[in-house]
């Protein structure tokens, strides 16, 4: 049987839309660069759609600190803005640089690199996960752990699974429970919980009850205390002094962190803010609101992922790019076949 656990990204992820940013991270906002997919090879765009790294990989991811990963001849490297290789290709898999560490596999193995492509920590590990926080999450025989950025083992691999550091605490689940530690291991608020998710601005998601069909959601604060009553159907993360939760059938809502319903919307997921922007779903068509509340961009696009830095990617029907906060494609081109 699965677990609850298990459940989180199959309803909370689901049913509020809880997509990440995936163009870029951490780069540069006067100068950010967009990954793109032309006739099946991959390039970047700047944010007013000009091409200006032409599609002549076979993938690439957004930039972070300044690089990003590319693959070509099977093989990932890094590339800087202006498309010089820093990073030769030699990884089967590669990562986004957090706090000047990249994850990457090799062998079948992860590990971190640094900014030259040197090992500072060697491909040893089943799974390892971005950094944050200072941490990084490993997977060692099935057991979720932590290390430090010199490979050190902080949190012992110890848990049915883990997610990462965020404000100081990590979620973590063991014998079907949920609850949350700190950077030394130490469980602050005890295995108690169906299902949680991690802190953002001070809160986090969980709920109570035996089954994921009637049990509530509220917010607790980081001494486990709840500080919003369990009241949802479901709830989210907190972004941009707002949280999505699930009212009742297609009624949607946001919420502040005092637990009033800022406004509410009709329509069958909603997503959490990014760059001023939610997401929206009604029939299987997507589009985004305002702070406001206001639907801004068309409910149309049969897949979108989160606003960053003025752009959201999108596709509809056999076209797909990037569109402004207006809904206006400043590039797009036709899904590869």
């Amino acid at each position: 049987m699965r677990s609850l656990s298990h459940f989180l990204s199959l309803s909370v992820l689901t049913l509020v839309g809880f997509l990440s940013a995936s163009a870029q991270v951490d780069q540069p906002s006067e100068h950010p660069l967009f990954p793109i997919e032309q006739n099946e090879n991959w390039g970047y765009i700047d944010s007013q759609g000009t091409v200006v790294i032409q599609a002549h990989y076979q993938k690439a991811l957004g930039f972070s600190e300044g690089l990003a990963p590319v693959e070509t001849h099977n093989k990932w490297g890094y590339i800087d803005q202006a498309d010089k290789l820093r990073i030769k290709p030699q990884f089967n898999i590669a990562g986004l640089f957090h706090n000047g560490l990249a994850r990457a596999q090799i062998n079948d193995r992860w590990g971190f690199i640094d900014k030259t492509g040197d090992w500072v920590i060697k491909a040893q590990f089943e799974m390892a996960f971005d950094f944050a926080d200072g941490l990084a999450r490993i997977i060692v025989d099935k057991k979720s752990g932590f290390i430090d950025n010199k490979g050190k083992v902080v949190v012992a691999p110890k848990f049915e699974t883990a997610y990462s550091f965020s404000e100081g605490l990590a979620n973590v689940y063991l014998n079907g429970k949920h609850g949350f530690i700190d950077k030394t291991g130490r469980m602050i608020i005890p295995l108690q919980f169906n299902i949680a998710n991690s802190f953002h601005e001070g809160l986090a998601s969980v709920m109570i009850g035996d089954d994921i069909q009637s049990g509530k959601w509220g917010f607790i604060d980081k001494r486990g205390q709840f500080v919003i009553r369990p009241t949802f159907v479901v709830a989210g993360d907190f972004h941009e002094g707002l949280s999505p939760v699930a009212l009742e059938s297609r009624r949607q809502g946001y919420v502040d962190k005092a637990g009033s319903i800022v406004f509410t919307i009709e329509c069958d997921v909603s997503g959490f803010f990014v760059d001023g922007m939610a997401q929206v779903e009604i029939g299987g068509k997507h589009g985004f609101i305002a702070r406001s509340g206001q639907l801004v961009v068309p409910v149309k696009f049969d897949e979108v992922r989160s606003f960053s830095d003025g752009l959201a990617w999108v596709r509809l029907g056999n076209e797909q790019g990037y569109i402004d906060k207006v809904g206006k494609f400043v590039w797009k081109a036709e899904v590869s076949r």
